[in-house]
Parts: C-alpha cells; sequence; structure tokens
C-alpha cells in the first residue's frame, strides 16, 4: 500500500481550487501502459471507429476522437480476449450498448480486466511517485522533451512514446491527448481517504451521460498550465472530441 499527496500546494502557480491538496491511499498493485493506445490498437479491435484524420496522422499515432463509452468497450474487448467476460470492469446497459444506462461492475479495483486509471492512480504514476509539478520535475524549460503541447505540436497528436518518459518509464503522460479516468469528475472529499473509499463515494454505478467523468494529462492544443501533475479536467461522457485519448490500466490479484 501506498500513501502519496494528491493536488497541488496554494503556492504552485496556475493552481485552480478542484485540486484541493490532501492524502490519498492505493491498496493495490496496477499494471500501467507504458504508452497511449494508438490508432493501430484501437482500430485492430474496432475497425468502425471514426477520428479525424489530420489531427492523429500515423497509425502510432495516438487514438484520438473516443469517448468514455468507447474507451470502455475498448477496454472491455481486450479484457475478454486475455481474462474473459467475468473480469470486465464496465457493464453494458439494457439493451447492450456501451451509452447511457451503463454501469461499472462491483469491485472494479480488484478485478484483473482493463480500465481507464483512477485520478489518483493517474496523478501518481503522472509525478512518478514525487511531488513534482509536471511529469518530468519543475522545471518548465524541460517540458518540450517530454510533452507535446501548444508550443510544440504542430496541432496535432504525435505517435506515442516519441518524447522522453518520466522516471517511471512512461511516455506521453502530459500533453498529446487527454486520458480518460474512471470515475466521474466530482470534488475532491474534505478528508484524507483510501481511493476505494473516494471512488465509492463518487457517481460511478449508473453512469449517465449528463455527468462528467475525469480525464487527465493535457493534450496537444493546451497550454503549459494543462500539463500539470494536479490539473484537473472532466467532460460527457460521449464526448468525442479531438482530445480524446486512452491509457490502459489493470489491478493486479
Amino acid at each position: 500500500p501506498i500513501k502519496f499527496q494528491i493536488g497541488s500546494p496554494l503556492d504552485e502557480p496556475l493552481r485552480y481550487e478542484a485540486e484541493r491538496i490532501h492524502e490519498r491511499a492505493i491498496a493495490r498493485s496496477i499494471v500501467v501502459a507504458q504508452k497511449e493506445v494508438t490508432l493501430n490498437d484501437f482500430l485492430a479491435l474496432v475497425p468502425q471507429q471514426r477520428y479525424t484524420e489530420k489531427y492523429s496522422k500515423t497509425p502510432d499515432s495516438a487514438m484520438i476522437c473516443i469517448s468514455w463509452f468507447d474507451s470502455a468497450r475498448y477496454c472491455n474487448l481486450l479484457t475478454e480476449k486475455e481474462f474473459g467476460a467475468s473480469e470486465c470492469v464496465y457493464l453494458p446497459n439494457e439493451q447492450g450498448l456501451y451509452e447511457e444506462g451503463m454501469r461499472i461492475a462491483d469491485n472494479p479495483l480488484k478485478k484483473k480486466g482493463y480500465r481507464m486509471p483512477t485520478e489518483a492512480e493517474f496523478e501518481f504514476f503522472h509525478r512518478a511517485g514525487s511531488l513534482a509539478m509536471f511529469n518530468h520535475g519543475s522545471d518548465v524549460r524541460l517540458t518540450d522533451r517530454y510533452s507535446f503541447y501548444v508550443a510544440n505540436s504542430k496541432d496535432q497528436a504525435w505517435p506515442v512514446g516519441s518524447l522522453r518518459p518520466n522516471a517511471f518509464g512512461l511516455f506521453d503522460t502530459g500533453g498529446n491527448v487527454f486520458e480518460w479516468c474512471l470515475e466521474s469528475y466530482d470534488p475532491y472529499p474534505n478528508l484524507n481517504i483510501s481511493d476505494e473509499d473516494a471512488f465509492m463515494s463518487s457517481q460511478n454505478k449508473m453512469i449517465m451521460a449528463s455527468i462528467s467523468r475525469g480525464m487527465r494529462g493535457g493534450c496537444f492544443y493546451n497550454q503549459i498550465s494543462s500539463l500539470r501533475s494536479a490539473d484537473r479536467n472532466g467532460a460527457k461522457p460521449d464526448d468525442r472530441s479531438n482530445s480524446r485519448g486512452l491509457r490502459l490500466v489493470r489491478s493486479l490479484p
């Protein structure tokens, strides 16, 4: 089990109130994909998925234009192939669709299936266990070496792993594309809490199209402030904007 600080200190430049600093505990081990899901990865399982080619141009570029619902479906397809349907984290709605009315399975953080990270998991692996402002540390002069954002992206997503990884060996945790998170985008709890308890207190059972889901990391058109470790964002689960992408994680038994 690990305990760590989530959120941003009051004196951090560009912070905002939603990043209230507190302690979070994660009592499980997880596997994190080294790179974001690519066009090639996603289209191999969902060949009919549409995306805007001008913003992601090569098979090894980050997959874009995927909603939270699309991401849940992709995670389940991978899980079914490797572990069987019983380990799936996401449950389709009564019509068998990954749309409003779908659910998250009971005890999702204990299942072996592929899923989106929780916000706390993302922030921990983005910082690589540090308290740094960015995925590479706190020196803004190094940002171009680690992240694609408005200053260096030429307004497009890039092949994953093109820049330097963070200290955990993970690429593009800041910039390139936003990465969807598992839970809904809610205010942080007003106490130090385990990640499991924080997840259960959120609006996470029935997925409603009107309730935003979390997403992290910033994207290719964002300013540097959105690349900060503590920066939080959310969007409706059916949002297929050009910056929406995915990084896979799964819990270890």
